[in-house]
């Protein structure tokens, strides 16, 4: 658990500057975006204020569950990043590797919120709850923020039906993870009653890369 706390905030601190160097630095107003972010962690994922012991651990549970499954759609998209073909495309290597590096270490760490979970409230109801919850979200993220970025950007007139086009055509290509996939394959995974994060992804594939990722060294510097 220490480590994954840990672990989860150089991924914070990451984002932080990658936001302020590159976002903030291109003209770019991320505000909208972490607006969004900012709602499901301090108010979706903010605990009761509650003084009743049953209510706050029932609260408890029902916020496990929800990281639960939002870490299965981080360790989905870590494993596309560890198996994409960004390096055949021309992709940035620095921005490769700190999407591999990021990408690694939640397959890494992706069966400690879960068991967290089970260990508190191992309830299928529950976990199928929670599971609507961050697909339903994490989708309208995806498009939301897709749609923000390409608005700011004065040097193009994409409209949503051609954003949709362009994803779909990358997803084929092996350079962005197919909806399809994302949000029928891999989310039907986790409603299976006997799921194990461990399905998801390699933990060997996961140390492999961060033994050897440029990111990963200066992070743990």
């Amino acid at each position: 658990m220490r480590g994954f706390i840990g672990q989860e905030a150089m991924h914070a601190a990451a984002h932080d500057e990658v936001i302020r160097e590159f976002l903030v630095g291109n003209g770019i107003d991320p505000a909208p975006m972490l607006e969004l972010v900012a709602y499901m962690f301090e108010k979706v994922l903010a605990p009761t204020t509650s003084t009743d012991p049953m209510r706050r651990l029932n609260n408890l549970c029902e916020r496990l569950w929800l990281i639960a499954a939002i870490e299965h759609y981080t360790a989905v998209l870590g494993d596309f990043a560890l198996n994409s073909t960004w390096d055949e495309h021309g992709a940035d290597p620095t921005m490769v590797d700190l999407f591999r590096w990021h990408g690694s270490e939640e397959v890494e760490h992706r069966s400690v919120a879960h068991d967290v979970a089970v260990y508190f409230h191992n309830s299928y109801p529950d976990r199928i709850r929670a599971m609507t919850l961050a697909a339903t979200a994490i989708f309208v993220f995806f498009q939301r923020g897709t749609r923000y970025l390409i608005k700011s950007d004065p040097a193009n007139d994409i409209g949503f039906l051609r954003m949709q086009r362009m994803r779909m055509h990358d997803s084929k290509l092996g350079l962005l993870p197919a909806f399809r996939t994302l949000f029928g394959r891999n989310t039907l995974t986790y409603f299976r009653p006997g799921y194990s994060p461990e399905d998801m992804g390699s933990t060997a594939q996961a140390v492999a890369y961060l033994a050897t990722s440029p990111a990963a060294r200066v992070a743990h510097l």
